[in-house]
């Protein structure tokens, strides 16, 4: 005999439960990399992960070492802080982004759209490659290693850490450095406005470097306020007076002193530089200028600060920019000079020595009409300061650069000031920018050095982008209205380390410009961010992650370029997994896979394809077969593709013994697992490993074995959750084994995951194909596994725990997971439930011990017990959709349904005729309530019920609204619900419910909100809706009201009003619109036909309308729609 093999591969679920505890699939611990290895695999991933990554590069191979010295009492106390600057390689790219980074589990960086706080910055700066084939070398790090020597990892994504400080991590590398990678996503930005106690200056908000999270505004040259920009706090008010210094600009040294320059309490005539501690303590001043000149005034330029390394020390040097007004004929005299901040040295500049660098010669305002001023400065990377210079108020156009060099290191430590120390002067020319008035300094990716310049040009902003290489302008950049004023501390700020700032137009725009290419990225309404008016000044962080300002009596914090993470569809993995197998399009089928998202999923290590789809297989049940020359991967969905004739079972070679027509192993009980828990990586939860888990009820089942599952997929706790029922459902549904048998040549129409109907002994058995072997006169022998449609049906909800891994101890109560509540906010079934509150069922995925509910108005303190549940609710989901009826108040002898109870072992039985009219077996349906009579067992906890009384309780409304999977609960047996009562101010109202055992801690189990809309106070829909009409065509509509309560047949009475009035409203509709409304006290309303005209119904035509009956707590009830 000869044959061939057709099969599907993966066949898990028939061998799950073989031993009590395995693992399936690759292990959570595949995504971390951490050793540098040549010739690693890259790891690949879709839509968001969590991964760990490896270093490629650290600079020098060792960490530098910077020492701090502190005297105090006579004793030296030395410490030392280790830094590194190294980089770190992800995966394999394109990426859209890196949204989160980890380094030793300590979040360093995060820009998630819900993020109102920057991590605390331990980092100079970071890079980001995203690995594209276009990429380029870094050049720093090629500055270190030398041209050529370091390649640009193309295809790969990596990141750049510079300066990382290692306190936090013992002074060495972080032995783990993890990043949330985003495959695909989107560019969001947020705004959050709050209000200052007073209005700040115009150039007067600044912030501390290295991740201080303070904003300094000096206001009103009097006041100054520390505001801690992530909580929008106020930190620190305080008057100018108590710290001998006002309005100004402000500057920070490496250790987080302030210096403020401005106004102080010498006098008029006397410009301080001012230093202040870390808590904002006065400690004197620095720099005093007490000169002789008539008319000496503030700097108008402000303050740049630089940094110079000396032997691996970062010395803060500050360059102090202005104007000095001396006589008519002198007019604004420019000057620059600069000082170390290191030294305790105090100096006073007097007479001549303002004139630090002057223009020479002195424009004198009498011949030319126009003086000069020092307008703003930058500092590049070697510490110098590149001030720009003009006079935009005076008329002349045009203006020139100044560079100032930092003076020598033992100059700048001993002497502290060098009263002259640059002589370069480059012209600015009027056709490139007729009046500057602003400068920062910019570093491309090449190492080329740049300033941007900017200011006003023929009406309109405009910048230019001048090169420090050539001395030349290389590019011009206009906008379409003229910058703002206030908007100088952009520049002063200087972009982000991608190369981007932010600044403001008078029109009210602000406007996102890549310094790289000198073009706008985008342009934002200030008014669309909710921000009234245009803010007053900008200033962006170090890595663009988050954007201040202020604007009148309020300041604003834009959190700017947050990245979303966007699903990624099922069948696009694995199309993309196969083409890596080098299959096309054309070799492969997923069309079956549609609508399936996924959050992250990550290749790792050298794996095979169908390792890789073998795991999404775990959590999406879908198959993979071979046929028609194509890879098919069809989803589960339990419907049968076709029925075999039982007389072809058991095909046999003629003359040879026919074998059994379907054979089968069926499993031992005790074999099966009582509990699947599924391990996986939680999106809602920073990607960390969390549990789920699904539990058979074990009181009628001797099984207590528990299958561990690995699902290295990003999902969340709701699809584990369900993943664990799903898989528990078709384990104990495949109990009977593996079915054999054989068939002849003519189904061969059918592949391996195939669902095929097989009956056999008057039974109908729903198999799926997992193995064809073809034999001799092209008889075939099958192997396959029993299946079911709702198998692949759960809206189950998962744990919100923070840890629920481990094993569970038998007979611990507070172990056993959570308890599933079901909130019925529906109409009473019982006339004592008249009450504004609702009822609520439970059940456990465990052990069941009682439920007790406790409530609170906030969910977070006074918990009160509300009710409590004796028995676990019979609950399930519905197989079918129950189909709708023409009329209720009468049995449903055409309509059955077919559900799944949770619990397999539970029981529903018949009633008879009188029974149900009594009562019996009432149960809920979406939104129906409904008796049944006859009810059929189909196994596993199926049943089929039917002869059934619909509508009951005014749900009439829902005999239509049904569809498959929703809620089945049975309501005839009090002790498996219970009734929380409410009061009519709860209605509408969020209050939080925990559901629990009744010996169990409150803090183990889910919290859940709930409004409650009092269902059970709406009155019944009004019936027997008629009409009549006078010889005028006056309309007479009446109706019969019904009740809620009472409304039993009594003899010689009516039944109760149910109602505190009798009161109806009644709804004209004309054209599917409402036209008028009448109300009415009683079970009739006139419409004449003076009314039917006026609302444009001719008077006898049919007028549809909508009745209903109101009630004093909830309003309107459910409508009776009626044509009369």
């Amino acid at each position: 005999m000869w044959g061939f093999l057709f099969a599907i591969g993966l066949s898990f679920l028939g061998k799950l439960f073989n031993k009590p505890v395995k693992q399936y699939g690759p292990r959570l611990e595949d995504r971390r990399v951490t050793a540098k290895t040549y010739g690693e695999p890259i790891r690949r991933g879709w839509g968001a992960n969590r991964w760990e990554g490896k270093y490629i590069w650290v600079e020098g191979n060792q960490l530098r070492e910077k020492k701090k010295s502190k005297t105090s009492g006579g004793v030296t106390t030395v410490t030392y802080h280790y830094y590194a600057t190294f980089a770190v390689s992800w995966g394999s790219g394109p990426i859209t982004a890196i949204r989160r980074i980890w380094l030793n589990d300590k979040l360093v960086y995060n820009v998630m759209p819900d993020n109102k706080k920057v991590a605390k910055k331990i980092v100079d700066s970071m890079t980001h490659y995203l690995g594209d084939q276009t990429q380029e070398t870094d050049p720093y790090m090629e500055s270190v290693e030398g041209i050529g020597k370091v390649p640009s990892y193309r295809g790969q994504a990596y990141t750049l850490f510079k300066n990382v400080r290692l306190d936090d991590f013992g002074s060495q590398l972080p032995s783990k450095v993890e990043a949330e990678v985003v495959a695909s996503g989107d560019i969001v930005n947020d705004l959050d406005i709050f209000e200052l106690p007073e209005n700040p200056n115009t150039d007067a908000i600044y912030f501390k470097p290295w991740g201080m999270p303070e904003i300094i505004y000096a206001i009103g040259g009097s006041t100054v306020i520390v505001v801690d920009i992530y909580d929008q706090s106020v930190q620190k008010y305080f008057p100018a007076s108590e710290s001998d210094i006002g309005g100004g600009d402000w500057c920070f040294d490496f250790f987080g002193y302030a210096y403020a320059w401005g106004f102080g309490a010498y006098g008029f005539v006397t410009v301080p530089l001012v230093k202040y501690s870390k808590d904002f303590k006065y400690l004197g001043w620095t720099v005093d200028y007490q000169g002789n000149k008539a008319g000496t005034d503030q700097p108008s330029g402000g303050y740049c600060v630089s940094f110079v390394d000396y032997m691996g020390v970062s010395l803060p040097y500050i360059w102090i920019l202005g104007g000095i007004s001396g006589t008519v004929i002198e007019g604004v005299q420019p000057f620059i000079f600069g000082q170390s901040l290191m030294g305790g040295k105090t100096l006073i500049l007097d007479g001549d020595m303002w004139l630090t660098y002057l223009l020479n010669p002195i424009p004198n305002p009498a011949t030319t009409g126009y003086g000069c001023e020092v307008l703003q400065g930058a500092v590049d990377k070697n510490g110098d300061c590149w001030a720009v210079c003009g006079v935009p108020s005076m008329g002349h156009t045009g203006g020139f650069l100044i560079h100032c060099m930092i003076p020598p290191v033992v100059e700048l430590l001993d002497a502290l000031f060098i009263p002259y120390f640059g002589n370069e002067k480059f012209d600015i020319s009027p056709s490139d920018l007729e009046y500057p008035l602003y400068i920062t300094y910019f570093q491309n990716k090449t190492g080329d050095d740049f300033l941007i310049v900017g200011g006003q040009h023929s009406g309109v902003g405009r910048l230019i982008k001048y090169s420090l290489n050539s001395k030349t302008v290389v590019s011009t950049l206009d906008f379409s209205s003229t910058l703002r004023s206030g908007n100088s501390a952009a520049f002063k700020n200087g972009p982000s380390s991608g190369g981007i700032f932010w600044l403001v137009l008078e029109s009210g725009y602000a406007w996102v410009v890549d310094c790289n290419t000198l073009t706008i990225l985008r342009q934002v309404t200030c008014s669309s961010l909710g921000f009234t008016g245009t803010p007053n000044q900008l200033l962006i962080d170090d890595e663009g992650l988050a954007l201040w300002g202020r604007g009148t009596n309020s300041g604003w914090v834009m959190y700017i370029d947050r990245v979303s993470a966007d699903k990624v569809t099922l069948s696009s993995i694995i199309t993309e997994i196969a083409e890596q197998m080098d299959l096309t399009a054309a070799d492969i089928d997923v069309s079956g896979l549609t609508g399936i998202d996924v959050d992250g999923f990550t290749v790792t290590g050298e794996t095979t394809g169908r390792n890789a789809v073998e795991t999404l297989q775990l959590a999406y049940f879908f198959d993979g077969v071979e046929s028609d020359w194509k890879l098919k991967f069809p989803l589960r969905s339990g419907v049968s593709d076709g029925t075999i004739d039982e007389d072809d079972l058991g095909a046999h070679i003629f003359g040879e013994t026919r074998t059994e027509r379907l054979l089968t192993n069926r499993e031992i009980d005790i074999d099966l697992p009582q509990t699947i828990e599924a391990k996986y990586l939680d999106i809602d939860q920073a990607h960390e490993s969390k549990t789920q888990f699904s539990t058979r009820v074990p009181t009628t089942m001797y099984s207590r074995n528990r299958e561990t599952i690995d699902l290295p997929i990003v999902m969340d706790k709701d699809l584990a959750k369900q993943t664990t029922e799903k898989l528990l459902y078709l384990t104990w549904l495949q109990k009977e084994g593996e079915y054999n048998f054989n068939l002849p040549w003519k189904y061969l129409k059918y592949d391996p995951a195939d669902l095929l109907t097989v009956p056999y002994k008057e039974n109908n058995y729903l198999l799926r194909l997992l193995e064809i072997q073809l034999g001799a006169n092209l008889l075939s022998e099958y192997k396959a596994l029993p299946d079911a449609d709702y198998c692949y049906i759960s809206n189950a909800v998962g744990t919100t725990q923070s840890a629920v891994e481990g094993e569970v101890e038998e007979g611990e109560k507070n172990s056993h997971g959570q308890l599933d509540p079901y909130f019925l906010d529906i109409p009473m079934i019982n006339d004592r439930d008249d009450d504004c509150g609702f009822y609520l069922a439970a059940r456990s995925s465990y052990y069941w011990y009682g439920a007790k509910i406790l409530e609170s108005n906030d969910g977070i303190k006074n918990f009160d017990q509300m009710g409590s549940i004796e028995d676990e609710s019979v609950v399930g989901r519905c197989l079918s959709a129950l189909g709708s009826v023409g009329s209720v108040g009468s049995f449903d002898l055409i309509n059955s349904l077919t559900v799944q109870l949770y619990d397999s072992d539970a029981v529903l039985e018949d009633a008879t005729e009188a029974d149900v009219l009594n009562g019996a077996n009432i149960f809920l349906v979406g939104d129906e309530i409904i008796r049944f009579m006859n009810v059929t067992d189909n196994g596993s906890g199926s049943w089929t019920i039917s002869t059934l009384m619909r509508g009951l309780r005014g749900t009439e409304w829902a005999v239509g609204e049904h569809t498959t999977g929703e809620r089945f609960v049975m309501l005839n047996d009090s002790k498996k619900h219970d009734r929380i009562k409410l009061q009519s101010d709860d209605i509408e109202q969020t209050r939080f419910y925990v559901v629990m055992p009744p010996d169990a801690d409150r803090g183990d189990h889910q919290t859940i909100p709930f409004v409650c809309n009092a269902v059970g106070k709406k009155p019944y829909a009004p019936c027997h809706v008629g009409g009549t009409r006078d010889g005028s065509n006056n309309l007479t509509i009446t109706w019969i009201r019904r009740t809620r309560i009472g409304g039993e047949w009594r003899d010689n009475s009516d039944v109760p009003l149910g109602e505190s009035t009798k009161s109806y409203e009644v709804d004209i509709y004309k054209s599917g619109s409402v036209v008028r409304t009448i109300t009415a006290t009683t079970e009739s309303a006139s419409y004449t036909a003076a009314q039917q005209t006026a609302d444009g119904i001719t008077p006898g035509s049919p007028v549809d309308l909508i009745i209903y009956q109101i009630s004093a707590i909830v309003d309107r009830g459910y409508g009776a729609a009626a044509t009369v």
